[in-house]
C-alpha cells in the first residue's frame, strides 16, 4: 500500500486529504493515529515523515493546503528515537545541537521551525515534549518570541 512504498497517487492523496478536511479530526494513516484539524483552522500541511516532493506540494496547494516542514540543522525533529536505534538523540543532546546551531549562525534561530512529536515510543522515555518549558524559557531569555506558522509564513 501507500505506506509501505512512501508512494501515493495524486488521487489517493487527494481523497486522503478530502477526508481529513471535510468532516472528521482523525486519521488512521499506517497505524498510527493523527489529530488534525478543519483546513479552515489550519491550512498547512507537514507530510507523514516530511517526506515530499515538488509533486506533492503542487497537489497539496491545489487542494488549498501550504506544505510546511522543519528547519533541518538542529535535530529537533529525532525526538521520535529511541535509544536502540543507531540514529538515537537524547533530549540533552537535541538541546545542546539547537544552542549550538543558534549560536553557530548569523540569524540565530529566527525564521526557524522546531519539529518535536508530541507522540514517541514508550521506550523512548526521555521525551523531549516533557522539557519543552524549559526550551521556551531558554529561547525566550535569549530573545526569542514565538508566532504562528501563519505569521511566520507571511512575515508578520
Amino acid at each position: 500500500g501507500a505506506c509501505d512504498s512512501g508512494r501515493v497517487t495524486e488521487v489517493e492523496f487527494q481523497v486522503l486529504l478530502r477526508y481529513l478536511h471535510v468532516d472528521t479530526t482523525i486519521l488512521l494513516e499506517c497505524k498510527t493515529v493523527i489529530v488534525i484539524a478543519h483546513k479552515e483552522d489550519a491550512p498547512y500541511f507537514i507530510p507523514p515523515y516530511e517526506h515530499y516532493n515538488a509533486t506533492v506540494s503542487a497537489w497539496a496547494r491545489q487542494l488549498g493546503l501550504q506544505v510546511i516542514n522543519y528547519t533541518p540543522g538542529t535535530a529537533s525533529n529525532g525526538d521520535y528515537t529511541t535509544p536502540s536505534m543507531k540514529n538515537y538523540y537524547s533530549s540533552q543532546t537535541i538541546i545542546d545541537r539547537i544552542l549550538k546551531y543558534e549560536s553557530s549562525q548569523q540569524n540565530g534561530l529566527n525564521g526557524f521551525f522546531l519539529l518535536l512529536h508530541f507522540g514517541t515510543a514508550d521506550e523512548r522515555t526521555d521525551k523531549l515534549y516533557n522539557r519543552l518549558g524549559e526550551i521556551i524559557d531558554m529561547l525566550h531569555s535569549r530573545g526569542y518570541r514565538f508566532v504562528s506558522v501563519e505569521e511566520m509564513i507571511k512575515g508578520k
